[in-house]
């Protein structure tokens, strides 16, 4: 999983992303990180955008001397549109799970703050009152600096919405040439936020890019590229939430490598790397769904965790990778049971997740292998769960070169 996640990252930094665009999965990723950095950024503008209206809604006649005509229009506008927008803008960005509903509605509380002063504007002209346009210029900075939105979902709605309000501009307001100057000034303020919006999210894309790359370094064996004990222990705490919330079983297996310092004592430990590097890739093939994880657990040990797999399911996984190890051909003089390198494995079925721990099942695959060891490696021994141990003994299925169960 590790291995694959560093690809996807290794090949996106080699391709780009001058359009603002990853893979599908890095995308997804990259967009929930964008979300939940900037959430409190978001809130912050939201919140402060709410306030100023609220003041505005109340004092702006007393302070600015707008005529009752406006009044009467732009009113309605800041009490049963903008102000609403801006509520329900504020209460999804307090709801992490609702992302895409908060990205939704702040670009169209943008749209309508944008709409309002426009509406304002073509008003107030009428009656020689000058609502600032800078409003307008200021709102879509904000949006692209603090409101965290992915830079390509609002640059679309940012071109329409300048080219709306030039248009409203030649057509209703009718600015003097020192009117045309404040125009021309805001289309500058947009098309400057439109330039730092892309390269500020084209650096954070890349800034997260690299950060994801080191902690999957910091996290990757580096021998053989799966994940490593603490980051196995994580993995593999996470899969056991979600099989016990899913009620699904978990399998667990150790895995060690069959006279392993026979092996290093005759061929060198050059020729011993290279040899787990190639069972390692055979290991890695096994997880097949996303909350499956193997890793490196030390040494000549592996251990593979499989969510939603039961024990005939798991029993036969593991048969076949006892197979698929020594028909690497790898030869191993060193070994008294087989010619080439074998693997002897211990699995724990947790059927039940609820009534067992990480630890416990680890105990468990570690016993099994003890026994699978004792009986003549190159072979499968599978474990009970704690709460059938007291009535079954251990299960061993033997040698993968026979393929049958005892």
């Amino acid at each position: 999983m590790l291995e694959h996640e560093n690809r996807l990252i290794e090949q996106q930094v080699a391709r780009g992303f001058r359009w603002l665009r990853f893979d599908a999965p890095l995308e997804q990723a990259f967009r929930h990180y964008l979300f939940d950095t900037g959430r409190w950024l978001r809130f912050f503008l939201v919140l402060s955008s709410l306030v100023v209206l609220v003041l505005v809604t109340l004092f702006d006649h007393a302070l600015l001397n707008t005529p009752p005509r406006l009044d009467a229009v732009a009113h309605p506008l800041q009490r049963w549109v903008t102000l609403p927008a801006l509520i329900v803008a504020l209460l999804l960005t307090l709801r992490p799970g609702h992302r895409q509903k908060s990205d939704i509605s702040l670009v169209i509380t943008a749209i309508l703050l944008v709409a309002s002063v426009l509406i304002q504007r073509a008003v107030g002209a009428g009656y020689g009152f000058d609502v600032p346009i800078e409003f307008i210029a200021t709102t879509i900075a904000a949006i692209f600096f603090l409101g965290r939105l992915p830079f390509r979902r609002f640059f679309l709605f940012a071109l329409v919405l300048t080219l709306v309000m030039l248009w409203v501009e030649y057509a209703f307001v009718e600015p003097e040439r020192d009117g045309w100057y404040r125009v021309g000034v805001a289309c500058m303020m947009i098309l400057l936020s439109c330039v730092g919006g892309y390269f500020f999210e084209y650096v954070m894309r890349d800034a997260w890019l690299q950060r994801k790359l080191l902690e999957n370094l910091a996290t990757r064996d580096p021998l053989t590229g799966l994940a490593n004990r603490r980051a196995f222990n994580l993995l593999a705490e996470r899969a056991l939430r979600m099989a016990r919330r899913d009620r699904e079983p978990l399998a667990l297996a150790i895995l060690d490598v069959d006279a392993f310092k026979p092996f290093n004592d005759i061929y060198g430990h050059t020729a011993g790397d290279n040899c787990l590097r190639r069972i390692a890739r055979t290991i890695g093939a096994v997880p097949r769904r996303p909350l499956d994880v193997c890793g490196r657990y030390g040494g000549e040990e592996f251990i593979i965790a499989l969510h939603g797999a039961g024990e005939a399911d798991a029993a036969a996984m593991f048969q076949t990778l006892c197979s698929n190890i020594e028909q690497l051909h790898i030869p191993n003089s060193g070994s008294t049971n087989a010619a080439f390198v074998t693997a002897s494995i211990g699995l724990a079925v947790a059927d039940d997740p609820s009534i067992v721990s990480m630890q416990e099942l680890i105990e468990l695959a570690d016993e099994a292998l003890y026994r699978a060891k004792s009986r003549g490696r190159n072979q499968l021994c599978i474990a009970d769960t704690p709460a059938a141990a007291a009535t079954a003994p251990l299960r061993v299925v033997s040698k993968a070169s026979r393929g049958s169960l005892n």
